[in-house]
């Protein structure tokens, strides 16, 4: 068993993890989504956020992979391209992906292997966690649910979301401050969302 988790890049993994404050991207997704007749799914946002902060450190992937979970099974569709989309597009393909999904058609274009991937478990109340890689992922970056979080503003008490963002990588491929970095990236573009919208 060692040998096989070994093989498959399993034995090479590592993890760092970051807490971002998403409230103004909780916020925006709602702002948008009042006035539009199909709502943009946060997970669109974390693809995207993700594809631009690996474009930004010019490590290259020519697709996404998203995790969607159903009847205890995982499937990883692949969204091409993400970095350039607009978000309603991505979010619409994130949707017709998940359908295929859930019902068993995808295609074998439509699963291959990217090198990197998201996983958003937000949706399930879990607070941390560390998403699995997959053999031939560089890196899989995973979303946990929102929890409030006091802050200080101007001498004001304030309620934020701040949620649980990891970055699961292959140690040969990546090096710790590679990933650092891109987590970082990735940090910074979730706490301003308006950079993932250009």
């Amino acid at each position: 068993m060692l040998a096989a988790a070994q093989s498959s890049g399993a034995g090479f993994a590592a993890v760092q993890t970051v807490k971002a404050d998403i409230t103004c991207l909780l916020d925006l997704i709602s702002q948008l989504n009042g006035s539009r007749e199909k709502a943009l799914s946060l997970d669109a946002f974390f693809l995207k956020a993700a594809a631009l902060a690996v474009q930004k450190l010019s490590l290259s992937s020519a697709g996404f992979s998203f995790a969607v979970f159903g009847g205890g099974e995982k499937e990883q569709p692949v969204v091409a391209g993400a970095e350039s989309l607009s978000l309603s597009r991505i979010s619409a393909q994130i949707g017709e992906l998940t359908e295929k999904a859930l019902s068993h058609t995808l295609s074998s274009k439509e699963t291959v292997p990217a090198a990197f991937g998201v996983c958003d478990m937000s949706s399930f109340g879990v607070y941390a966690f560390t998403p699995v890689l997959r053999s031939g992922e560089a890196g899989i970056f995973g979303l946990a649910a929102p929890e409030d979080a006091l802050v200080l503003e101007d001498g004001q008490v304030t309620v934020h979301k701040t949620a649980v963002v990891c970055l699961r990588y292959d140690a040969r491929v990546l090096s710790e401050a590679q990933a650092a970095q891109l987590l970082s990236a990735m940090k910074s573009l979730l706490q301003t969302p308006m950079e993932i919208l250009l």
